[in-house]
């Protein structure tokens, strides 16, 4: 089941990314990685501000065949998801 994103939330978002320097083409890829990231955190139960989900997230997306490049896409869309809600970063690159 596909959520919304809380508009609040969205807006802070692109602030972000927008203050990043983000092409408009790689915006909308990160909007879809933070939509689908909080999709998975609502159908596994796990909570989205704890930065245990991410890995889960991402190992989801291996094994949807995902490429490395989806899958450091959204590791980065989700790190900075956890720079807005000022979350630290303890979460291991990919």
């Amino acid at each position: 089941m596909i959520k919304k994103i809380n508009q609040q939330l969205l807006k802070k978002f692109d602030a972000q990314l927008l203050e990043k320097n983000f092409s408009s083409g790689s915006q909308n890829l990160f909007r879809k990685w933070l939509r689908y990231f909080l999709d998975f955190c609502f159908k596994y139960e796990c909570d989205p501000k704890n930065t245990n989900s991410l890995p889960g997230f991402i190992n989801k997306l291996r094994e949807k065949k995902q490429s490395k490049q989806q899958q450091k896409q959204a590791y980065d869309a989700i790190l900075i998801y956890y720079e807005i809600l000022n979350i630290d970063k303890l979460v291991k690159s990919q």
